[in-house]
């Protein structure tokens, strides 16, 4: 009180008729400091009783706290949180009146851009005495704005601490669920999956937490089954798939499921919304129920008797089935999705008959939807995802040589789904690609498809492992990976010209210099041989029908020699090296000890290449000795 007089005399003295608060003058301040720490120093001590006198002068702290300002009324403001705070969390007697003032001091710190981690545990501390408060009071709702803020404030979402206490909201009173689901259902349309993942899990623990409190889970369960309603009848495509998100990774999750109540819920919650927009008008409906009954399936009665579960189950089957033969395209590209995440999920439990049946009309109804690429694509994706599961592979490598001319489909989009399919089909021990589609039409299709990059990157991902097979010898590997070069090039030119263009997506760099350097040695060894052969043949004057022949297949007065009909022409072994290299040379410029050394090579490379249409060098053998030289030294 003296501290208070004397503050209000100065004030008086300096003023100039200004009105005045005691708390922010420095001497004020300085007194109220004093008996913050020294209250907070008695506290320190759980096992010390607070005096009476201490508790009112705790709460005489509290109702100061939002009436402090400047730097030094901050400073204050902490210490007297962590007496209230400290109060609470030792279960003091009168901790509920030191409470009120501090939630919302720290509610407020929690909110502000600084925060940090450790104001949201602070706050998440002392989280039991939100349960003091009256809601249906109008002078909380100050408050309660700010516990909605908590649903979409990033540093509570960070934080797991900030988690949990958006779990605790949940049950924090009935009335406030509604305006909690209000807050958090407005985030979801442009929300990320990380936050949609955050939503599902606190619907899911908030609903387990209420275990025991039934107006709490009715409610609950009533904005649960309002997203359910919200993601199968959302006219925006990206609302449908974040509601999707967000229950994939709540109700939906596969973990919990089969844990206690859960499977009962989904049936109690879908069973009013799913069946009857399955059927109805709108496709859009009907495509996104589609999506939502592959979440959820399968849909179980726990307390079913088995002829009532089975006849469940297969009810789910029948819809599948007539989903598939829906006459909206984006409806059978849905249900086949469904159907490969069934099958997929549960291979094990389904009868055969019904996997059989289902797998067929993917394969020849949906594979060869001539009407739409959408369903052709759903269909080889659907397959591509049942090679995940082991079970399915007996069946798929009997199915999937039925579909091996999607491989020369019309639609680009489709050949390359179907590539990658085979791409997973390489990863498989018991199954191997070349059993679905023939070698043969593959590189046709790698030749045909040269100019699109997509195709020809996918093609050489699924046939490097052919052309540059592990060794542990670095010679041998090296000589398998020139000869098999070599044999690619004399069989399918265009195609293996298109491979090697692509082969630096997923071969090291390294690999494909030595190979450069080896192609040039061969180009360079046929060369020498060619020159060999024609320096005996114009030094044989004897046989003159031969040096006639010789004469006539000279050009210009000059002799060519040709390559042995078993050896690749030698321009062609150099267009392959010069493709390997023009490839790789952007990251060899970059990893080179000397620019000027990789930068001739590429030129005497594109140059021989380009001197292969000369009339008098179509090799380019003039260049082949320097070009052979420049770059042999590098590797």
């Amino acid at each position: 009180d003296e501290a208070e007089d004397d503050a209000a005399e100065g004030g008086d003295k300096g003023g100039e008729g200004k009105p005045s608060s005691g708390v922010d003058m420095s001497e004020g301040i300085e007194a109220l400091h004093a008996v913050a720490n020294l209250t907070l120093a008695w506290i320190g001590d759980k096992e010390r009783v607070a005096p009476e006198p201490l508790l009112s002068t705790a709460c005489i702290l509290h109702d100061l706290l939002f009436d402090l300002q400047g730097m030094e009324g901050v400073a204050l403001q902490e210490t007297i949180s962590k007496i209230c705070e400290a109060w609470w969390s030792d279960e003091r007697p009168g901790a509920e009146l030191v409470m009120p003032q501090v939630v919302s001091f720290l509610l407020v710190r929690s909110l502000s851009p600084e925060a940090r981690d450790l104001d949201i545990k602070r706050l998440y501390a002392v989280r039991g005495a939100l349960l003091l408060l009256d809601f249906d009071d109008p002078s909380i709702d100050s408050l309660k704005g700010l516990l909605l803020r908590c649903a979409s404030h990033p540093a509570h979402l960070k934080s797991t601490e900030g988690r949990r206490f958006l779990v605790f909201l949940f049950g924090l009173h009935p009335t406030f669920i509604e305006e909690l689901h209000e807050t958090i259902k407005a985030q979801i349309p442009m929300a990320k999956e990380s936050l949609l993942k955050i939503y599902g899990e606190t619907y899911l623990r908030a609903w387990r937490g209420a275990d025991g409190a039934e107006e709490y889970r009715t409610r609950l369960e009533t904005c649960i089954q309002e997203l359910m309603q919200a993601g199968v009848h959302a006219a925006q495509r990206s609302t449908h798939n974040n509601v999707r998100t967000m229950l994939l990774h709540g109700v939906h999750d596969r973990q919990v499921r089969g844990t206690r109540g859960v499977d009962d819920l989904l049936l109690r919650l879908w069973e009013p919304i799913l069946w009857r927009a399955l059927k109805v008008a709108n496709p859009l409906v009907r495509t996104q129920a589609t999506n939502m009954l592959a979440d959820a399936f399968p849909l179980t009665d726990v307390n079913a008797k088995n002829a009532e579960a089975d006849e469940l189950i297969q009810k789910q089957f029948d819809l599948l089935q007539a989903l598939l033969s829906d006459e909206v395209p984006n409806v059978r590209a849905a249900a086949a999705a469904a159907v490969a995440q069934a099958l997929g999920s549960f291979w094990e439990a389904i009868p055969s008959s019904t996997s059989k049946v289902l797998l067929t009309t993917l394969a020849t109804n949906l594979a060869s939807d001539k009407s739409s690429v959408i369903v052709r694509v759903a269909a080889v994706d659907a397959l591509a995802a049942l090679l995940e599961n082991p079970l399915a592979h007996p069946v798929l490598k009997i199915l999937l040589p039925s579909v091996r001319n999607l491989v020369h489909d019309t639609s680009e989009k489709v050949r390359l789904r179907f590539v990658m399919l085979l791409q997973r089909v390489s990863t498989v021990r018991s199954m191997k690609f070349f059993q679905i589609v023939p070698v043969d039409h593959l590189m046709g299709r790698l030749a045909a498809d040269a100019s699109r990059p997509a195709m020809c990157s996918a093609m050489t991902k699924l046939l490097a492992p052919s052309y540059f097979p592990q060794n542990d010898d670095p010679a041998t590997a090296e000589a398998l990976h020139v000869g098999r070069c070599l044999s690619f090039l004399k069989t399918q030119p265009n195609a293996a010209l298109a491979f090697y263009a692509h082969a630096f997506e997923y071969v090291p760099l390294s690999t494909l210099g030595t190979l450069v350097a080896l192609l040039l040695e061969q180009a360079h060894s046929q060369t020498m041989a060619a020159s060999l052969a024609e320096e005996a043949e114009e030094n044989d004057e004897e046989d003159e029908e031969e040096s006639k022949s010789s004469r006539k297949r000279g050009r210009g007065g000059k002799a060519k020699a040709k390559a042995p009909a078993d050896e690749v022409p030698v321009a062609l072994v150099l267009k392959a090296a010069a493709t390997v290299w023009e490839s790789i040379y952007t990251e060899v410029n970059e990893t080179a000890d000397t620019d000027a050394d990789a930068l001739e090579a590429q030129e005497l490379l594109l140059a021989a290449v380009a001197s292969s249409i000369d009339e008098s060098d179509p090799d380019g053998l003039g260049l082949l000795p320097s070009l052979y030289a420049s770059v042999q030294g590098d590797w």
